[in-house]
C-alpha cells in the first residue's frame, strides 16, 4: 500500500512538472499557442513501422522503474509539445519524408534534424527544472542546486543552437555539417532513435569531453544520432557540427576503424547516453534480459544504479564497479536480430 502510495505522489508530481514546462508561445515561430501540438521527437511514419497494434516499449521496458510505464501508444511515444501545429507540420518536411528518409541526408535535413532535436531537449530540460524546483522525491539523493545550474548551462546552450540552425535552415548561415557516419541496413531493426547528446568518450575509450565541467564559458558540444527502419531497411546516422570542434578527431577515428566496431561503438551510444529510443514489441528477449544492456539502462555517467546509493533489492543487484563496455551489449543492429514486416 505504502508502494501504491509512492507511485501515486510520484505520478501526481510529473503530471504538475509537464503542465508547467509547456510554453506559452512556438518556439520556431514566435506565435503564441492556443493549442498545444503533440509532436513525435521520432517520424511517425518510422514509429508505425515498429508498432504492433500501435504500441511500442520505451527504454522502462529494459530500467523497469516502478513508477513508470514500459510501452504507450504511438500517439503517446516520444512526443513532446513546444511547437504550434502550424510549424510541426511544414518545418521538417525535408527529411519525415518517405521519399529522402533513407538516402543520405543533405545539410537542409541535417539542419531539420537538429532543430527537432533541440526542441526535445529543451522541452525535456524545462520538465526537469520543474521536477527540481519543486523538490521532487524519488531521487533523494540528488544535490538540487548543482542539477539546477546544469539545467540552465544546458538549456542556454540548446537554445543557443536552436537559433543557430534555424538561421541555417532559413539559408542566412553556411551549414558546415560533418556525417561522421551513415549507412542504410537492407533488414528492420527494432529499435527507433533520434536524439542529440554529448559523447564524452571516444572508440578507445580515451576522454573527449569532461562531462564534470560546469565552466560556463564553454558551450555544450552535442552530436546527432537516428536510427529509421522504414520500407523494409534501417538507415544509421552520426552527425554533428563542424564548429563543435571536439569530435574532429572521432571523424577521423570512426573512418578509419572496421565497420563491425563503429557499429558496437553506436550501438553503445544509443543505450549509454540516449533515452529517445523505442522498440518493438517483437524485440528478441535476448536483448531485453541481455545482464550488460539492463545494468547499463541503469548508469549514469558510468556510475552503477544512476549515482545513486541502493535503496532495495534490485538497486543492488545492478551496483558494479566495472562500467559496461561496448564489447559487452548485444548488437541490435545485427541481421540476427532483425524483425520481420
Amino acid at each position: 500500500m505504502e508502494e501504491l502510495s509512492k507511485k501515486i505522489n510520484v505520478q501526481n508530481k510529473v503530471k504538475i512538472a509537464r503542465q508547467g514546462a509547456k510554453p506559452k508561445y512556438c518556439l520556431l515561430c514566435g506565435k503564441e499557442i492556443n493549442q498545444i501540438c503533440n509532436s513525435h521527437s521520432v517520424p511517425y511514419m518510422v514509429l508505425n513501422t515498429l508498432a504492433e497494434e500501435g504500441m511500442l516499449y520505451n527504454k522502462n521496458k529494459v530500467a523497469e522503474i516502478s513508477y513508470f510505464k514500459c510501452e504507450d501508444g504511438i500517439k503517446r511515444t516520444g512526443t513532446f509539445h513546444y511547437i504550434c501545429r502550424e510549424c510541426d507540420g511544414k518545418e521538417f518536411a525535408d527529411y519525415e519524408n518517405p521519399e529522402t528518409i533513407l538516402t543520405k541526408p543533405n545539410d537542409l535535413m541535417m539542419a531539420e534534424i537538429a532543430i527537432k532535436n533541440l526542441l526535445l531537449m529543451i522541452s525535456q530540460k524545462k520538465y526537469e527544472r520543474e521536477l527540481y524546483e519543486n523538490d521532487i522525491q524519488y531521487l533523494p539523493f540528488v544535490n538540487i542546486q548543482q542539477m539546477l545550474k546544469g539545467n540552465e548551462l544546458d538549456t542556454r546552450d540548446y537554445l543557443n543552437d536552436l537559433e543557430f540552425f534555424k538561421q541555417i535552415k532559413a539559408g542566412r548561415v553556411e551549414y558546415g555539417f560533418q556525417i561522421a557516419y551513415w549507412e542504410v541496413l537492407p533488414f528492420v531493426c527494432p529499435i527507433a532513435v533520434q536524439g542529440t547528446f554529448t559523447i564524452y568518450k571516444d572508440m578507445k575509450g580515451n576522454q573527449i569531453i569532461d562531462p564534470y565541467d560546469f565552466d560556463e564559458k564553454k558551450k555544450n558540444q552535442s552530436v546527432h544520432l537516428c536510427v529509421f527502419p522504414f520500407n523494409g531497411a534501417t538507415v544509421i546516422l552520426l552527425f554533428y557540427h563542424k564548429r563543435d570542434k571536439a569530435y574532429k578527431q572521432l571523424w577521423h577515428q570512426i573512418n578509419s576503424s572496421k565497420r563491425e566496431d563503429v557499429l558496437k561503438y553506436i550501438n553503445y551510444l544509443v543505450f549509454a547516453l540516449t533515452d529517445n529510443f523505442f522498440f518493438s514489441k517483437s524485440i528478441s528477449e535476448t536483448i531485453l534480459k541481455d545482464d550488460a544492456f539492463v545494468r547499463l539502462s541503469r548508469e549514469y555517467m558510468e556510475q552503477p544504479n544512476y549515482g545513486l546509493p541502493a535503496i532495495n533489492e534490485k538497486d543492488y543487484k545492478y551496483l558494479s564497479n566495472k562500467p559496461v563496455s561496448a564489447d559487452e551489449l548485444p548488437l541490435i543492429f545485427d541481421e540476427k536480430y532483425a524483425i520481420k514486416q
